[in-house]
């Protein structure tokens, strides 16, 4: 293994070890034989989408059925958009998985930074299941900073292109096949 290998490799590792983790939210519920997992996102950028995932799992044995609806934080409801039906139903027979998502619910831009209490409620009001979703900035970026960054680092570019173009201009033909003489101290190395 060669010493470059050696180094990708320890970054490789070091990247894995020292990871954060993956800013998501992850509950389970169980309530007889059904058992709800929720899977939602601890937070999430203002003007992107929050998707919450509901997997039901039922060991009875018969099929039952099951409706689940996602409850938005109580009189902030304007602060987010949202096309679907809030409430949906799902049948679970006895050893299946079932699931059910909530998908594109827009966290609008315009409104404070804070955390929203999300609820989910299954099985008749008889489950219900918090979880928060705390919003942030907007992307990192508005699309009018991106010339302030890619300006400079196009400039740069170019000027590495005029460098090495005078560089080879200026250089003897085939000057970089050619080895040059060793460099020595004022004492040549001896042999023992």
């Amino acid at each position: 293994m060669t010493v470059r290998t050696r180094a990708a490799l320890v970054v490789v590792l070091g990247i894995l070890l020292l990871a954060e983790t993956a800013f998501g939210s992850t509950q389970v519920y169980e309530e007889g034989p059904l058992t709800l997992t929720v899977y939602a996102p601890d937070w999430i950028w203002q003007g992107q989408n929050i998707n919450v995932l509901v997997v039901a799992e039922h060991d009875g044995e018969s099929r039952t059925e099951l409706n689940v609806a996602l409850r938005l934080p109580e009189g902030l409801e304007d602060h987010f958009a949202y096309d679907g039906s809030l409430s949906q139903s799902m049948t679970a027979g006895p050893g299946e998985r079932s699931r059910i998502a909530f998908a594109n619910i827009t966290a609008l831009t315009g409104h404070p930074w804070q955390t929203y209490e999300f609820e989910l409620i299954a099985a008749d009001s008889q489950i219900r299941i918090p979880f928060n979703v705390r919003t942030i900035r907007g992307p990192m970026l508005s699309e009018g900073k991106w010339a302030a960054i890619l300006l400079p680092a196009g400039l740069a570019a170019a000027w590495c292109v005029v460098i090495a173009l005078y560089l080879m201009r200026h250089a003897r033909p085939g000057a970089w096949k050619t080895p040059s003489d060793p460099v020595f101290d004022s004492d040549p190395p001896r042999a023992s």
